[in-house]
């Protein structure tokens, strides 16, 4: 399992360095000059809601990531950048800035030339195991449960709120998936961190709002659970600065039908308001 989620990272990796290296071509792009990277026209709104895209690509080379951008940036209206932590360079000592100036910078400087919103969030467990320490935290013998790779955690993210100045970030992935799959202890470990962070983004001032994510057939009781609905009063408890939140779906693992999305948002909204309205303990 190591070795098959290091080298996509090792790609990914890669493919930033190569995107760091080319801010003057970016920068040409962004301007115009080419019609990959004209800026687009004024949008006519057709909707009442915004639509978001990951710059992810088919192919990991910079041609390709930028052209991707450059086709799904005339359609959307945010970004989306969710990844796990680059925590072997930030274990190793090297400051969040080098890295976002390494990894992040010219990327980000490429979406916001698009005219594009930024969500971003820092996903604390592994993105393909949810009872799992990320990859990287695995190979280095290292645990969120400790406070001291919490508080790298909480420097990534203030770091990244400050540099770029997302509209959204999240600060937890699927946190009910991780509360049902993994120990007890590394779920209290991502609710410490993230209530943590939050409050460091409070204190710097940021005015982003703030969001986890949580996953459908989870709170529909379909994976690891008995089938009855198990809702997402806890997340709302334990994660009480939230003002948006995130709902991911993997339908056809779980046979669930094709109208459950309109079913999840209405009842995670009422989830939601009766929460909010409830005393304090």
């Amino acid at each position: 399992m190591t070795t098959s989620a290091t080298l996509p990272d090792r790609l990914r990796r890669q493919l930033l360095r190569g995107l760091a290296l080319a801010p003057v071509g970016i920068a040409c792009a962004a301007c115009g000059g080419g019609a990959g990277g004209a800026t687009k026209p004024p949008a006519v709104r057709t909707r009442t809601w915004r639509m978001g895209f990951a710059p992810t690509p088919p192919r990991l080379d910079v041609a390709t990531l930028l052209h991707g951008i450059d086709l799904w940036s005339t359609r959307a209206e945010l970004a989306i950048i969710h990844e796990e932590l680059p925590w072997t360079d930030l274990l190793g000592g090297m400051t969040p800035d080098a890295i976002i100036d390494r990894d992040k910078a010219s990327l980000v400087s490429y979406l916001r030339g698009k005219g594009l919103g930024l969500v971003f969030m820092a996903d604390l467990t592994d993105g393909l195991s949810r009872g799992q320490e990320a990859p990287q935290l695995r190979a280095a013998g290292a645990s969120i449960t400790d406070p001291a790779v919490r508080q790298l955690y909480r420097d990534w993210v203030l770091a990244f709120a400050r540099r770029f100045q997302p509209e959204y970030i999240g600060l937890g992935a699927e946190t009910n998936l991780i509360r049902a799959a993994a120990p007890a202890t590394l779920y209290d470990a991502v609710v410490v961190a993230s209530n943590a962070a939050a409050a460091d983004l409070k204190a710097a001032g940021s005015t982003a709002r703030q969001f986890i994510s949580v996953q459908v057939e989870t709170a529909w009781g379909l994976l690891g659970g008995t089938g009855a609905w198990v809702g997402i009063d806890r997340d709302y408890v334990d994660f009480p600065t939230i003002e948006a939140l995130g709902l991911s779906s993997y339908p056809y693992f779980s046979g669930l039908r094709e109208n459950v999305w309109v079913d999840s948002v209405c009842l995670l909204i009422k989830v939601q308001a009766a929460c909010r309205s409830a005393p304090s303990a």
